[in-house]
């Protein structure tokens, strides 16, 4: 029979290829989620755009049954505007203003649009923040 003589380690921590390999694994799979993380955050943030475009789209139908016509000044909708005429959202990441559509009159067409501010301007596909509804229902940036 055999024995064996050697002298047994005491030590049974990690070797140092073996924490490379496990930091690397690591760095791989961050780099992979990040881009997907930033995606939804941007995402994430339009609710505030698209919930405000909805309130005022509504507010807009209202003042249109009410007056015949739409409106620019949105003012007129008991909305606080800034020097330009717009509105800031809740989270001041869109500043939305009304104008009538290209290709009808007030009395026919709004289109609403939110303009992306801050982080939100452009997105991991360089497109633009900006969203946009008008009143026949069509919706750009989506």
């Amino acid at each position: 029979m055999l024995i064996n003589t050697a002298p047994k380690s005491s030590y049974t921590g990690f070797s140092l290829i073996e924490l490379i390999i496990a930091i690397a694994i690591v760095g791989i799979l961050a780099a992979a989620a990040l881009p997907s993380y930033t995606s939804y955050l941007l995402k994430g943030k339009r609710s505030d755009g698209y919930g405000l475009l909805n309130e005022i789209m509504q507010a807009q139908e209202r003042f249109a049954v009410d007056t015949g016509s739409y409106t620019t000044t949105l003012s007129q909708l008991g909305y606080s505007v800034d020097s330009f005429g717009k509105v800031e959202s809740a989270e001041g990441n869109f500043r939305l203003s009304a104008a009538a559509c290209a290709t009808g009159t007030l009395t026919q067409c709004i289109l609403l649009t939110a303009e992306a501010q801050d982080n939100q301007v452009n997105d991991e596909n360089g497109n633009s923040g900006d969203i946009s509804l008008n009143s026949r229902g069509t919706k750009n940036g989506w």
